[in-house]
């Protein structure tokens, strides 16, 4: 009997993001090792180059296997609105990728004591150079890291070296002291998380 009723955490972990009908006919989304791929003739090329058609390209820029990966990742973590996902080669490709992108000469990163070391280093050192202050507070001070939020800091990152991978996240639905926001500065957001408590690793 047809149900409405959207499939169950297990489900989707196993099939969300995923094609009804997989490449090849296969079980299971087939591995792709290739790093190069072909077009049918100049024309398929030329109309790649000009973005009328979206197909791989480069294993560098990804392939079928990652896209898969993402795709999974993205309807586990929004499973009712449309969503993407990055898959990193590693947590510090995540975090400085989300740090470049998204903090501007000016913002104001806020660190912990306790957080991942490379973490800090990379904000001490490269972020400055690009103009980006940062502010070391005791994570067992929840005081200090409000204290820090007044200052008008652009993000706040927390996470141990376990769940390095994962930047800080918007979790303001949650309250206690592993995930508080502060308010809104010009539009960006402060955060306070562990991500593998809120299962988003």
């Amino acid at each position: 009997m047809p149900t409405n009723q959207s499939p169950g955490l297990g489900t989707a972990a196993v099939h969300a993001g995923e094609p009804r009908r997989r490449a090849f006919d296969a079980i299971t989304p087939p591995v792709v090792h290739s790093a190069t791929y072909t077009f049918r003739d100049s024309a398929e090329l030329i109309a790649f180059q000009a973005g009328e058609l979206e197909r791989e390209e480069y294993g560098r820029y990804g392939n079928p296997t990652v896209r898969a990966v993402e795709a999974r990742l993205a309807a586990l973590e929004s499973p009712h609105a449309p969503a993407e996902a990055l898959l990193c080669a590693s947590g510090m490709n995540a975090l400085t990728t989300v740090m470049l992108a998204m903090l501007p000469a000016g913002s104001h990163v806020i660190l912990s004591d306790d957080g991942y070391r490379r973490t800090r280093q990379f904000v001490s050192t490269m972020l400055a150079r690009l103009g980006v202050r940062h502010s070391v507070v005791a994570a067992a001070d929840p005081a200090a890291i409000a204290s820090g939020n007044r200052t008008g800091a652009h993000a706040l990152d927390r996470h141990r070296s376990a769940d390095e991978s994962v930047p800080a996240r918007d979790r303001s639905d949650h309250s206690g002291e592993d995930s508080a926001r502060a308010p809104d500065q010009n539009g960006d957001r402060c955060y306070i998380c562990h991500p593998l408590q809120h299962a988003s690793a």
